[in-house]
C-alpha cells in the first residue's frame, strides 16, 4: 500500500486547520449570548438570594473571552429585603471568567475569574460539586475604599453585611475555603490577609456608630473547621488602636451574622484617640485595670450582628 506523500499530508492538515478555524468563527458569530446573559442573571440571582431576601441581577453586557471565557460588564446586584420595591444595589464594573475543561470532565465545574479592585486586582476560582463548593481568592493591592460593591456582593454569599463598616487602605492575601452549599458551618480552609494603612472612616457595628479610627497594619491568619473559625494571628499595629488575640475565634452559624465571637483580645487605645472621643474613656473605666503595657483584656461575646464586650 502506497504511503501518502508529504504534499497530501500538508493538504489534510490544511483542511483540518481551516475546518477548525471556520467552525470556531461560526460558533462565535452565532453564539446565543442573549440567552447566556439571561441564564447568568437567573443563576446568580438564585445563588445570592436567601429566604425573605430576594436578589435581582442585571448584566449590562456579555461577550466572549478566549475560547471558554466571557467578559461580563456592569453587573448590578440588587437586594430587596421582604420584596421591597427599592433596595440596595451593588455594581461590579467588569468580571472576566473562564470555564476550566478538565474539572468539567470530572463533574466538578470550575470557573476562574478576575476583576479590578481600584488600583488592585481580585482573582480566584470557584468550583462546585453536589456536596461541596470551594473558593480560592488571590487579593493584590485591593483598594478597600473602592471595593465596597464587591464586599457587598461577597456579604450576600456569606449571609453577612460586609458594608456596615466604611474601610480605607489596601488589602493583600489569599483565601482557600471549601464548604457545603448554603451552610457556612461546614467551612474548611485557611485565610491569610494583610491590610496596610487601614482606616475606619465610619459605619456601625450593631447599634454602635463608629468614629474615624486609624488601624495601621492588620494581620489575620485563621483556619476553619468543625463549625469554628480560629484566629491563629490577629494583630493591629501602628494606628490609634493596638490589638492582639488571646485564643479568639468564631462559632459559626448558618446565618453568618449570628455567629458568636469567643475568646479574648488585648486592646490598647492611643491617647490621641481617647481625647478625640471622650466616651471611650468611660467604656474603658468599666473594664478591669490594664496591665503594665496599658493593654485591657476583653472577653468577647454576643454575635457578629450585635457583639458584646463583657
Amino acid at each position: 500500500m502506497k504511503r501518502p506523500g508529504k504534499d497530501a499530508i500538508r493538504r489534510w492538515l490544511g483542511y483540518a486547520a481551516f475546518s477548525w478555524v471556520t467552525g470556531l468563527l461560526f460558533l462565535y458569530l452565532t453564539f446565543p449570548w442573549e440567552a447566556v446573559r439571561q441564564r447568568v442573571e437567573q443563576s446568580l440571582g438564585e445563588l445570592l438570594s436567601s429566604p425573605g431576601v430576594p436578589v435581582e441581577v442585571a448584566v449590562g453586557e456579555i461577550r466572549s473571552w478566549w475560547i471558554t471565557g466571557a467578559v461580563v460588564r456592569h453587573v448590578a446586584v440588587t437586594e430587596r429585603p421582604d420584596g421591597q420595591a427599592s433596595g440596595t444595589t451593588f455594581v461590579l464594573p467588569e468580571i472576566r471568567a473562564r470555564l476550566e475543561i478538565l474539572p468539567l470532565l470530572r463533574a466538578r465545574p470550575t470557573v476562574e475569574f478576575s476583576l479590578p479592585a481600584g488600583t488592585g486586582r481580585i482573582a480566584g476560582s470557584v468550583s462546585g460539586a453536589r456536596k461541596e463548593n470551594s473558593l480560592q481568592l488571590d487579593l493584590q493591592k485591593v483598594d478597600l475604599a473602592k471595593s465596597k460593591d464587591f464586599l457587598g456582593v461577597l456579604g450576600l454569599v456569606m449571609g453577612a453585611d460586609l458594608t456596615s463598616v466604611d474601610l480605607a487602605g489596601t488589602l493583600d492575601g489569599k483565601v482557600n475555603l471549601s464548604l457545603g452549599p448554603t451552610d457556612p458551618t461546614t467551612v474548611r480552609g485557611t485565610l491569610d490577609l494583610v491590610a496596610q494603612q487601614a482606616v475606619i472612616e465610619g459605619g456601625h457595628v450593631g447599634e454602635l456608630d463608629l468614629p474615624k479610627v486609624s488601624l495601621g497594619t492588620i494581620e489575620l491568619k485563621a483556619h476553619a473547621g468543625g463549625g469554628k473559625l480560629d484566629f491563629d494571628r490577629f494583630v493591629l499595629r501602628g494606628g490609634d488602636v493596638d490589638l492582639e488575640t488571646e485564643s479568639a475565634g468564631l462559632v459559626l452559624n448558618r446565618n453568618l451574622g449570628y455567629s458568636m465571637p469567643r475568646g479574648k483580645v488585648r486592646l490598647r487605645l492611643g491617647q490621641d484617640l481617647q481625647r478625640r472621643i471622650p466616651y471611650l474613656g468611660m467604656g474603658l473605666s468599666a473594664l478591669h485595670q490594664p496591665d503594665r503595657e496599658g493593654y485591657y483584656a476583653i472577653p468577647l461575646g454576643g454575635t457578629l450582628r450585635n457583639p458584646r464586650f463583657m
